[in-house]
């Protein structure tokens, strides 16, 4: 559900910014991998939310 997708997405984004690193890498994967629809790429992307990827294509 959208509302669903909506929280869901804002909480990790808000992790992203956590003071313990292993919080802010597993927000940030997690992230990545619903990126991996567009529908969830475009809610990520919203703000100006920038998916970060390493030289892997991580």
């Amino acid at each position: 559900d959208q509302k669903m997708r909506i929280d869901i997405i804002g909480y990790l984004k808000i992790l992203t910014k956590d003071a313990d690193e292993k919080i802010r890498n597993n927000a940030e994967w997690a992230l990545k991998r619903l990126a991996q629809c567009s529908g969830n790429r475009n809610e990520i992307e919203k703000g100006g939310y920038v998916i970060m990827y390493d030289k892997k294509g991580d």
